[in-house]
């Protein structure tokens, strides 16, 4: 069962989010990014099924 300490689970069964923020109103800048489309693409590949892009 996903989620719970000392199990295992196949791929299909790991769903992740990515939030790509490259600032936060409280920590101003926290990372360069240089082509959001192209990490949106690497992140779809590796099988992350919800990505939130704030630019």
């Amino acid at each position: 069962m996903p989620g719970r300490v000392g199990t295992s689970a196949t791929r299909d069964e790991l769903k992740a989010t990515v939030n790509i923020k490259p600032r936060s109103p409280s920590k101003a800048e926290l990372a360069s990014i240089g082509d959001p489309a192209s990490l949106v693409r690497q992140q779809a590949r590796g099988g992350t099924s919800v990505i939130s892009v704030l630019i």
